[in-house]
């Protein structure tokens, strides 16, 4: 899954929204999470390779979640990347919820870290890849 490229996709880089405020991802559980976001009428849910993608484009935030499937080593968790401006630059900040054992979460943000490594380098110019 290239979440760079789905971020570049569903939001591009104009008119992000403040900075977060907080860590977390401002739920108990990852159940909770998907089942809320679900409801609510201004986000955008579709299925990208099993993974569950919600997005988030409103004044008040500009996120993607990202929710493993079911066979993944990390599931249950879920990854949410919030688009923000800070001194005039598109900035972006990855909270995570991972219910599954240690390793297989710090593997899931290590391929996070990887992808966002990735988007900032083609967004400054220096390619990096397909």
């Amino acid at each position: 899954m290239r979440l760079g490229a789905l971020l570049i996709l569903a939001f591009g880089t104009a008119h992000a929204s403040e900075a977060p405020e907080a860590d977390g991802i401002g739920y108990p559980t990852v159940a909770a999470a998907l089942e809320d976001l679900k409801r609510r009428p201004d986000v955008s849910v579709r299925d990208n390779a099993g993974w569950t993608i919600v997005g988030i484009d409103t004044p008040q935030e500009r996120s993607i979640w990202s929710f493993t499937p079911a066979g993944h080593p990390a599931h249950p968790a879920a990854v949410k990347r919030t688009i923000y401006e800070e001194s005039g630059m598109v900035m972006m900040k990855t909270n995570a919820l991972c219910q599954a054992e240690k390793a297989a979460c710090d593997d899931l943000m290590a391929q996070f870290a990887d992808l966002e490594r990735e988007l900032q380098q083609r967004m400054q110019g220096g390619g990096g890849g397909t």
